[in-house]
């Protein structure tokens, strides 16, 4: 989670997942899909604009709170979320991590099925 401290950690390439990871366009597909009435709705959660900027240009991910506030404006399931965001902070880890690396791959065949 080292984006959260200092610099932001470049994230991966978000737009291309292997096929094992299945469904985690949602919260991608949610951020194409605010309007203006939902960001203001975010807003009064404590979710800045520039905040959601930051997600659509792939700079950050959302906290757990902001989270909770994106599922709840977009309607949105707030489990299937938090595993799609865990999922892409994971897989940013392993890029830079040996450690996460090996875990992702053994995790790799059963990570669906969870």
């Amino acid at each position: 989670m080292g984006y959260l401290l200092g610099k932001p950690k470049r994230l991966p390439n978000l737009d291309i997942f292997p096929i094992w990871i299945r469904g985690v366009k949602m919260f991608f597909d949610a951020l194409e899909r605010i309007s203006a009435n939902e960001a203001r709705a975010m807003a009064a959660h404590g979710v800045s604009p520039a905040r959601i900027s930051d997600w659509r240009k792939k700079r950050r991910l959302p906290t757990r709170a902001q989270a909770l506030a994106l599922a709840t404006v977009m309607d949105l399931n707030f489990d299937q979320l938090e595993r799609e965001l865990t999922i892409i902070e994971t897989k940013a880890d392993a890029e830079t991590n040996e450690g996460f690396a090996t875990l992702l791959q053994k995790l790799k065949g059963q990570w669906h099925f969870s």
